[in-house]
């Protein structure tokens, strides 16, 4: 029984390492297509970071449900995205672990740094919004 449990957790390892392999190398291996802020960043905000910054809780008093609102500055006064300059970025500064803690999101655990890496290189290209027009006019309703 000790023996099949030990090869189970290793077995376990193994593929944890091997699928964290793959991810380092999707990461250097980037593809040259734009990151989309609809389909890879809007989803990262909406799992991590809406649940406080939205128009019912304002947390810092920052709105993050919308993209026209998601460049505004909350109470801190610094600007959250900073087109084609992530260093700029408050938002960066905020996601960005230090000694493994990060500020946001408050109370749960640092986004991955591939999260953090997209977010960046999305500022970097210049934080376009490629919402669909038909999502927007949804929102319109």
């Amino acid at each position: 029984m000790n023996r099949k449990l030990s090869l189970a957790w290793r077995m376990a390892a193994a593929n944890i390492m091997a699928a964290s392999m793959s991810l380092l190398a999707a990461k250097d291996n980037a593809p040259a297509t734009p990151v989309s802020f609809y389909k890879q960043i809007r989803p990262i905000l909406q799992a991590n970071c809406q649940g406080c910054h939205q128009p019912a809780k304002a947390k810092g008093n920052y709105v993050m449900t919308e993209f026209e609102k998601l460049l505004i500055a909350g109470e801190s006064g610094d600007k959250p995205v900073v087109a084609g300059k992530p260093q700029e970025s408050f938002l960066i500064k905020q996601i960005t672990p230090t000694n493994g803690e990060a500020d946001m999101p408050k109370g749960k655990p640092p986004l991955h740094e591939l999260e953090i890496e997209l977010v960046k290189r999305w500022i970097t290209e210049g934080a376009t919004d490629d919402t669909p027009a038909a999502d927007e006019a949804e929102k319109a309703e």
